[in-house]
């Protein structure tokens, strides 16, 4: 796997983790290896949680453009 792969893949679950921590806990469940960060605050858990939803997105989103078109 080359650079470009592992950064997407890594930048997917960090998405996927975030946006699952997120719903899960609006229902009443935490993901087992998040613990320590509820364990924080619902404030912190959450702005963590969205912050890894961004920076998830935002690596796909710039190691999947075709920046030299721009």
């Amino acid at each position: 796997m080359d650079k470009k792969s592992i950064v997407l893949v890594l930048g997917f679950l960090c998405f996927i983790i975030g946006f699952l921590s997120i719903i899960l806990s609006l229902v009443g469940v935490q993901l087992t290896y998040m613990l320590w960060l509820d364990n924080m605050g619902f404030l912190i858990a959450s702005t963590v949680k969205l912050l890894m939803i961004i920076l998830g997105l935002s690596t796909v989103y710039f190691f999947t453009t075709n920046r030299k078109n721009l």
